[in-house]
């Protein structure tokens, strides 16, 4: 995993591959084994919401680790750059109740607040929202 083409197979993997959820797997591995799963983040930035609907799907028949630090990268990026914030505040949610540390990823994507309040509020409009999570807190 460590050798650079695995990395540059992930980010590319990521940005293009019609199996996202296939990517986000083979990223948590990698993570695992590097602690670096963060970078391909970074470089697969333009298909964050790709990335996030992987992990919510993945999420929902419990084959996800939330734990693991790239998820936690992967949700910073989302709030942050996602043009769907809906979709990032339902995933932090799904964190949230996971590992009780949605309010690290609130703190890291400090300057999207306006996005994910919005984001919020829009969920609440159409009864999506769980308002006694702590991360909405």
């Amino acid at each position: 995993w460590n050798l650079p083409v695995h990395r540059a197979a992930l980010v590319d993997g990521v940005k293009n591959s019609s199996s996202a959820e296939l990517a986000v797997r083979c990223l948590a591995k990698y993570d695992q084994e590097t602690s670096q799963g963060w970078l391909v983040v970074q470089e697969a930035q333009p298909a964050i919401e790709k990335l996030l609907q992987a992990m919510c799907s993945l999420d929902d028949t419990n084959n996800l680790d939330w734990n693991l630090p790239v998820h936690r990268a992967a949700l910073v990026d989302g709030v942050k750059n996602s043009s769907s914030a809906e979709l990032a505040v339902r995933c932090l949610a799904k964190y949230d109740q996971e590992t009780s540390q949605g309010w690290l990823v609130v703190q890291e994507a400090q300057p999207a607040i306006e996005k994910l309040l919005q984001a919020m509020c829009s969920l609440d409009d159409t009864n999506n929202l769980d308002w006694n999570l702590p991360v909405h807190r």
